[in-house]
């Protein structure tokens, strides 16, 4: 799979959970699995977006636990591949979903990361997130 490749099947699945067509997460397990074992062939920058989709379709679906495991992969991974792309993001959402589970510590945390980061980086947040 090439990262365009799992760009777009991220992209479908997001459009077809977020408009009550799927319920199912298969698409985004399997790009997710092919991002995260490395094999992704000329895989780029850009696949931060599957995390946060993926970390996105969860929060919809009220699996607030799942969507922080997959947004904590998706920092570890745009880290580990010099990217700050979408990190602001991921922040945010985290931040929501752990005030959800009355996480206070890590809420304050993920906040305090998602400012700086967004001033930083100047990055734009997707504030709309429910």
């Amino acid at each position: 799979m090439t990262g365009i490749e799992a760009l777009i099947l991220s992209v479908i699945n997001f459009i077809e959970i977020e408009s009550n067509r799927a319920k199912l997460l298969e698409n985004f397990e399997t790009v997710m699995d092919a991002v995260l074992m490395n094999r992704i062939i000329q895989p780029d920058k850009n696949l931060n977006v599957v995390f946060y989709q993926y970390g996105m379709a969860l929060l919809h679906q009220k699996k607030l636990n799942e969507s922080i495991n997959v947004l904590q992969n998706g920092v570890k991974w745009a880290t580990d591949h010099d990217s700050n792309f979408m990190l602001a993001d991921f922040f945010f959402m985290l931040a929501h979903e752990y005030v959800a589970i009355n996480d206070e510590v890590h809420a304050k945390e993920a906040d305090n990361n998602y400012r700086v980061i967004s001033k930083v980086f100047n990055q734009n947040v997707n504030r709309s997130i429910n």
